[in-house]
C-alpha cells in the first residue's frame, strides 16, 4: 500500500510536469520515466564534432535538469532507466568514435574528419583530448556546454543550461562552412522564410531601420525566431545587418539587445518580386509524409541506394508538445539515443501513430503528440 501511494504521487508530478492526463502519465512512468535532451542540441554544432556517445551524455544531464537530481555521473547513470544499461561502465566508459564494419564508409570518414578537427581544436587551447565518458563531460564543462559544481557536502551537481555555439572553439574554415550549410537546413530556414515574406511586402527602401523587439511585433513571431530568421537571411545574402554602422555578424546578432536599433541594408535584386520568397521556401525540408512512413517506403525500394537512407535519418522535423513547446528532430537522434536499428525505431513510431499517442501534422510539417520512442517499442515524453 505505501509502495502504491508512491508511485502515486511520482505519476503526479509526472503529469503535472508534462501534462499529460494521469492515465498517460502513469503508463509513461511506468515505462521507465521521461528521457529529454536541450531542444538546439541535435541541430547544435557539439552534435557534429563529437563521438557519438556525446549523445547520451546530454540525455543524461538533460535529463538531470529536467528532474533536478543531483550526484555524480556515475549516480545519474545508474539512476537513468535507458543509460544504466547501455553504459555499464558508467563514466569509464571509453570514448569510440565508429564502430568499424558496421557503419557506411562515408559516415566513417565524417566521424573521422570530427575526431581530427576536435583534437586540433583542443591543442590550440592547450586541452588534452578526452578517452573516457567522464572526460569528456569534465572537458564539456569547462567549455560551457555544461555547468558543474560541487556543494559543500561533497554533492555533485550537473546541469545542461544555455548551449553555447560550437565556434567558440578555433575550427577552421572548411568545418565551419558546412556548419552554416547544416544550422540552414536545421535551424534558421524556416524563420527565414516567414521573416523574408513579411520584408518581400515592405517599402523597397535600401535600408530598414527597425530593432529585434519591432520586428517580432511585426510579424508576430518571438525574439528568439527573429534572431534565427535574420541569420537565415544573411547566410542566403539577401541582406546585410548593420549597428551604428557595423555590419554585424550571425553571432553578434544572437546577441545584439532587444530594443537596440539595427539598419537592415536590403539587396532588393535578390527579392524582384513578392514571389521571390518561395525561392527560400523551396530550400526547406518538406515532407510529403509523415517521416517515418517516407523511412520505410523508401527502404522497401530496391532502386535507391542504402546511403540515401542514412542522409534521410538526418533530415530535420519539428516536434510539439501539449503545452506549445516545439523543437528540431529527426529519425537518427531517436536511434542514438534507442540504441536500436532505425526499423526499429520507425515501426515504434507507426505503432505509437496507431494507438493515438502522436499524429503527422503535414500541413504544418511537425510531429504532434505525448510520446516518442527512446527504446525499442517503449515509448517516452515528446
Amino acid at each position: 500500500m505505501r509502495h502504491d501511494r508512491a508511485r502515486q504521487r511520482k505519476i503526479r508530478v509526472l503529469a503535472e510536469r508534462t501534462g499529460l492526463p494521469f492515465g498517460k502519465a502513469a503508463r509513461l512512468h511506468d515505462a521507465g520515466g521521461v528521457s529529454c535532451t536541450r531542444a538546439d542540441w541535435t541541430a547544435s554544432g557539439w552534435h557534429r564534432l563529437l563521438p557519438p556517445i556525446a549523445f547520451s551524455l546530454e540525455m543524461l544531464i538533460a535529463t538531470a535538469t529536467q528532474d533536478d537530481a543531483d550526484g555524480d555521473l556515475d549516480d545519474l547513470i545508474a539512476a537513468h532507466s535507458v543509460l544504466a544499461e547501455q553504459l555499464p561502465d558508467r563514466g569509464a566508459t571509453p570514448l569510440r568514435w565508429h564502430e568499424a564494419g558496421k557503419e557506411s564508409v562515408d559516415l566513417e570518414r565524417r566521424r573521422e574528419q570530427a575526431r581530427e578537427t576536435l583534437s586540433h581544436a583542443l591543442a590550440g587551447r592547450g586541452l588534452p583530448v578526452p578517452t573516457t565518458l567522464r572526460e569528456l563531460a569534465d572537458l564539456l564543462a569547462q567549455l560551457g556546454v555544461y555547468h558543474h559544481t560541487r556543494g559543500t557536502d561533497g554533492r555533485h551537481r550537473w546541469r545542461a543550461l544555455q548551449l553555447p555555439v560550437v565556434d567558440l572553439l578555433d575550427l577552421p574554415a572548411e568545418w565551419l562552412c558546412a556548419e552554416n550549410d547544416a544550422r540552414w537546413l536545421m535551424v534558421t530556414s524556416m524563420p527565414a522564410a516567414r521573416l523574408h515574406r513579411a520584408l518581400v511586402h515592405s517599402e523597397r527602401v535600401p535600408t530598414i531601420p527597425t530593432s529585434i523587439d519591432r520586428l517580432a511585433s511585426d510579424v508576430d513571431a518571438t525574439a528568439a525566431e527573429v534572431r534565427l530568421g535574420l541569420e537565415g537571411l544573411l547566410y542566403q545574402g539577401v541582406l546585410s545587418i548593420e549597428r551604428r554602422g557595423a555590419a554585424l555578424d550571425s553571432r553578434q546578432v544572437r546577441e545584439v539587445p532587444g530594443h537596440a536599433r539595427i539598419d537592415l541594408r536590403m539587396d532588393w535584386e535578390r527579392i524582384p518580386a513578392p514571389d521571390i520568397s518561395t525561392d527560400i521556401e523551396q530550400e526547406m525540408t518538406c515532407w510529403n509524409g509523415s517521416p517515418w512512413s517516407v523511412y520505410r517506403a523508401v527502404a522497401a525500394d530496391r532502386r535507391i541506394a542504402k546511403d540515401t537512407l542514412e542522409v534521410l535519418s538526418f533530415v530535420p522535423f519539428v516536434k510539439s508538445t501539449p503545452d506549445g513547446r516545439m523543437s528540431e528532430t529527426c529519425l537518427a537522434e531517436f536511434a542514438a539515443s534507442s540504441g536500436g536499428p532505425m526499423s526499429d525505431v520507425v515501426e515504434s513510431l507507426f505503432a505509437l501513430e496507431a494507438r493515438g499517442f502522436i499524429r503527422w501534422n503535414n500541413k504544418k510539417q511537425r510531429v504532434e503528440g505525448y510520446y516518442l520512442p527512446t527504446t525499442a517499442g517503449e515509448p517516452d515524453a515528446l
